[in-house]
């Protein structure tokens, strides 16, 4: 989470950060001063989103994007870049939302905790 922060900080960005176990229950949750109020729930669901499925969000909102609904159609889910699953051993041992920026920066930005924290 701190390397998400410190890279939000670094871009003047106001984000949420929720990080999850696999089950998607959230162990951790962060907000930036200036996050909007509607990030908090966005980021916990991308990181369910990412922890339950075992991979990036962005994976779901490419299969939205060419048309596939199945994304839509399961409860809680949220296709939108931004989630990203913790993985140590080639198993998901958590997971990883940020929401506060565009989808692509909140991806980025993701991605760049998990690579920290691994």
């Amino acid at each position: 989470m701190a390397a998400a922060i410190d890279e939000g900080r670094r871009r003047n960005l106001g984000l949420t950060i929720s990080i999850v176990e696999p089950t998607g229950e959230p162990i951790a949750f962060g907000r930036m001063t200036g996050a909007g109020y509607g990030s908090a729930d966005i980021a916990l669901a991308k990181a369910r989103t990412a922890a339950r499925f075992g991979r990036e969000t962005r994976v779901l909102a490419d299969a939205l994007a060419a048309g596939q609904l199945w994304p839509l159609a399961i409860d809680g889910l949220i296709p939108v870049e931004g989630g990203v699953p913790i993985v140590v051993d080639g198993r998901t041992v958590g997971a990883i939302g940020v929401s506060g920026a565009s989808a692509l920066t909140d991806g980025d930005i993701a991605r760049l905790a998990e690579a920290a924290a691994g």
